[in-house]
This record gives structure tokens, sequence and C-alpha cells, in this order.
């Protein structure tokens, strides 16, 4: 049993009394253990793939491209014992220490490439050295765009304001008296002239 009311148009109604279902029970079995143990079975990926992932993603591990940042590759023992052994390794010095590292591209000499120690330090400084750029001078440029009486140094030709008003003087002066603005004066219509119009026209038809 029930009681309630309706709104129509706004408008509620007289209350009254009716008969619905009952309640659903709550079943005592969930599948809530089911539904993630099948999630996890279709969806789910073990950790050290993921790792590996990630890994790789950032630059710790040997399946970068060619044209990947320089500065995230580090020496060649933490590649050989995680990267993939078919990625073919290239040798060179780290632009910092000297030291010889192994990268998965070959250095051309633009690119620096650092080892695991000077990478960490690289990183924690924010931005590596040699890819900072020189701070430019943001010197106020000098426009010539000024019209030629300006060039000839003529004086240029300011317009006159009115001297400004205090609000407190401006009570003291009281109102100002404003003329209206003249009407504007329309032609008169001859009527005469116009019904004649009209009675040719329609006799013309």
């Amino acid at each position: 049993q029930i009681y309630l009311k309706l709104m129509i148009d706004g408008f509620s109604s007289r209350p009254f009394s009716a008969r619905t279902l009952a309640p659903i029970r709550s079943t005592e079995s969930s599948s809530k253990e089911k539904i993630v143990r099948v999630s996890r079975e279709r969806y789910g990926r073990s950790r050290q793939e993921i790792e590996d992932k990630i890994m790789r993603w950032s630059g710790l591990l040997g399946g970068e491209n060619e044209g990947g940042s320089a500065h995230d590759s580090i020496g060649g023992s933490e590649r050989s014992s995680h990267g993939d052994p078919n990625v073919p390794m290239f040798k060179d010095k780290c632009s910092e220490c000297g030291k010889e590292v192994e990268v998965p591209f070959k250095p051309d000499g633009v690119r620096p490439v650092y080892c695991k120690d000077c990478l960490i330090k690289t990183r924690e400084k924010g931005a590596s050295p040699g890819t900072q750029k020189p701070a430019e001078n943001f010197a106020p440029q000098k426009h010539n765009n000024f019209p030629q009486d300006f060039k000839n140094g003529s004086e240029p030709v300011l317009k006159r304001v009115g001297e400004t008003v205090s609000l407190r003087d401006a009570f003291k002066t009281g109102p100002v008296f404003c003329p209206p603005a003249p009407k504007r004066q329309h032609k008169e219509v001859d009527l005469r002239d116009l019904r004649e119009t009209l009675r040719n026209n329609r006799g013309a038809k």
C-alpha cells in the first residue's frame, strides 16, 4: 500500500492510496568476484609486461627508434641486460664525462649522448645543456610607420578635452540646460495631385 499525489500540468492532485508491487528481494549470491576474475583474464596483463613497456616508452630499454631524443639514451650495460638483443647497438662517448656508452641509434654528432649518471644529472637540471637555447634579446623595435608629418618634425594635432569636474562641484553648479534638437520638417504631400495620378493610372488600365 502506498499513499501519493500526482503532478498534472504543474498542479498536484488530491492524495490517494494505491497498491503496487512488493520490493525486489536482494540475492545473497554476488557476481562481484566473478566479474573481477573475468575482467582480469580478458583485459589484464602481467606486471612484467607492463613494466617492460613503460621502460621502453621512457627510453630505458633498447627498443626506441632513431627519432627518439638522444638525451634519453643511457649506457649499454643496462640495455644489454634488459633490452632486445636483436637491436643493433652503436658505441659512442658521453658528451659530459667522455665515458664509452652503447646506444640503439647511430650517433650523428649533433644530438648529445649521455651515460646513465650524466643522464640522471641532466634530468634533475630539467633540460640538457646541449639543447638549451641562448637568451634572446627582446629589445623594443622601432616602427617607421608614422605619418609623414610626424617624421618632418611637425607637432601632432591634439584633440582639446574639457576640464574635468568633480562630483561635488557638479552638484554645486546645478542642472545644465541643453536646447532641444530642431525638429525635422517633413515635406507636405499634395493630395490633389496624388489623386489625379491614381485616376489616370486606373483609366489607362
